[in-house]
């Protein structure tokens, strides 16, 4: 796959009620060098080179869409870094162990943050690395979402906040 804005865009072109939904997105500006660097430091985590390049494509979608208001969908670095720690501090939901989050690196979200979506960069339980995990905020337990990044970027299910 070469352009992931692309790809995004194809598979969303896809989803059913983009014109119900009056759909519309905004791609963050690329992410710098330091913006990755300071996100590796702060998750103790090298950045896998599928997610590194999503980064350095776009850093982050914001969606509008007519019910939700607006929101990030693919989220930024600094998203990561600032706003999922404070979720899971504040949010009163069931939170999974720190062995199991230091094995993933979340990149987007749907529901208000009821869905988190995370890359496993470690293996852990019975995930394997590379898989596109999905962190549900009811239960606090993980679960195979999709087999890759590159499966998730394309599909029309994961376009939207709701």
């Amino acid at each position: 796959m070469t352009n992931l804005k692309d790809a995004f865009l194809e598979g969303a072109s896809k989803f059913e009620d983009k014109d119900e939904l009056e759909i519309n997105y905004k791609f963050g500006n690329p992410a710098t060098k330091e913006d990755l660097e300071e996100l590796e430091k702060a998750l103790k985590v090298e950045i896998p080179e599928v997610l590194s390049k999503l980064w350095n494509e776009f850093n982050g979608i914001e969606v509008t869409q007519k019910y939700w208001s607006t929101g990030q969908l693919y989220l930024s670095t600094n998203f990561i870094i600032n706003e999922i720690p404070k979720y899971f501090q504040e949010s009163g939901n069931y939170v999974p162990p720190k062995e199991q989050l230091d094995s993933v690196i979340f990149f987007a979200q749907q529901n208000g943050l009821a869905a988190l979506f995370a890359l496993c960069v470690k293996p852990f339980d019975n995930f394997k690395t590379g898989e596109v995990l999905v962190l549900e905020s009811d239960t606090g337990e993980f679960e195979t979402e999709i087999g890759s990044l590159e499966e998730f970027i394309q599909s029309s299910v994961y376009c939207h906040l709701g």
